[in-house]
């Protein structure tokens, strides 16, 4: 009986020790020590490089609460950086978040065979981005891919394979999102607009802020239409505060679905630029953006932009018919270079199929190189 005890003791000791010691992530070899449990764990052992520390591919298998975070009125990135550490982290990690300030180009089009395509460049100062395809498959919700960049929960690139940091803060990535598509055919992405941030304050409604409405959307919305009507319902915030500090930008973006419809969506003031009314959601039918706003009166507000019409002409000379190499050499064609500090400019290329739930995404400059994901 004694036997039976002692063995029983050592059973437990070694069970707690193991379940103390960071987990590692599979390829990479880092710990994540912060997690709260299995699940979470398995999606930091499912992160792979795909391309030289360029390009990682991950599977979210844990629950990131998205109705907790919608329910709390997020409004700023600190709020959206407490939250992580508050719900998805079993013991507070300090995350050095960047405020999101994506440039980029947008826009959709048609394959001959009929494919409705969304094809995305994402344009940022990265020293060394960290690009992961995220699948997310939540419960009752969804399934989905989107680009993320790891740099934004304050892990570049290097850090995810160096064998020592710490990846716990992964499990903010879902809130983290520029582009996406999920398994309807939705797909969805972010641009920068140089002008003060857009608020809503209408009585009644929650507060949404730019990357939770993204998640929201993905998780939760089919089509255009459904998107819409869903985001009636929230308060817009766009990203206001950062560490007390206004953030002087705002964001517009490009929505499209499965059956080709497609529109760019927009929060403007309603009596102008330079008014004092409230901000409203406007809706504009157009295929193709970068970081102007389009909204009538408000076009030159963040000056000219000479992608935006590179983008329209490609696009008319064709009829809006591209094969998806086609694409993405229209995306080439618009893409940021490094700075003489060899900074990333455009740090992703997509072509989302939403009919048929692919993405080919190119990396570092690299357009001879094409990675092709399935939802």
């Amino acid at each position: 009986m004694k036997r039976i005890i002692t063995l029983v003791f050592w059973v437990v000791v070694a069970l707690a020790m193991t379940s103390s010691k960071p987990h590692p992530a599979s390829g990479t070899g880092n710990p994540a020590s912060m997690l709260k449990d299995r699940k979470q764990a398995k999606t930091i052992a499912s992160l792979r490089d795909v391309s030289d520390g360029h390009l990682y591919e991950m599977t979210y298998k844990a629950d990131y609460m998205l109705q907790d975070f919608i329910d709390a009125d997020l409004r700023s990135q600190d709020m959206l950086r407490m939250a992580i550490q508050e719900k998805l982290l079993a013991v507070p990690q300090d995350i050095r978040m960047e405020s999101p300030k994506p440039a980029c180009a947008a826009f959709q089009a048609v394959t001959p065979e009929g494919d409705v395509i969304y094809c995305r460049n994402f344009d940022y100062i990265f020293k060394d981005s960290g690009t992961i395809v995220l699948h997310s498959r939540p419960r009752k919700a969804y399934k989905s891919l989107s680009l993320v960049s790891s740099s934004f929960v304050g892990v570049d690139g290097k850090c995810l394979r160096d064998g020592e940091t710490d990846l716990s803060v992964l499990m903010g990535v879902p809130y983290m999102q520029m582009d996406g598509m999920n398994e309807k055919g939705f797909a969805v992405s972010v641009l920068e607009l140089s002008h003060r941030c857009a608020i809503q304050k209408e009585p009644g409604k929650h507060d949404i802020m730019t990357s939770v409405m993204i998640r929201m959307l993905l998780d939760r919305a089919a089509t255009v239409d459904e998107a819409l009507e869903m985001l009636g319902d929230y308060n817009y915030w766009a990203d206001g505060e950062q560490k007390g500090v206004r953030v002087q930008s705002s964001y517009h973006f490009l929505l499209s679905d499965a059956t080709g419809k497609t529109c760019v969506l927009e929060y403007i003031l309603e009596d102008g630029p330079r008014g004092k009314g409230k901000w409203v959601m406007n809706v504009i039918e157009d295929k193709a953006v970068t970081n102007s706003y389009l909204s009538k009166g408000w076009e030159k507000t963040c000056g000219v932009d000479r992608r935006l019409p590179s983008i329209c002409k490609a696009l008319d000379s064709c009829g809006g018919v591209l094969s998806e190499e086609e694409a993405m050499a229209v995306l080439d064609s618009v893409h940021q270079t490094r700075d003489r500090k060899n900074i990333s400019g455009t740090v992703w290329s997509v072509v989302y199929n939403l009919s048929k739930g692919t993405a080919t995404v190119c990396v570092n400059h690299d357009y001879s190189k094409k990675f092709r994901f399935k939802i």
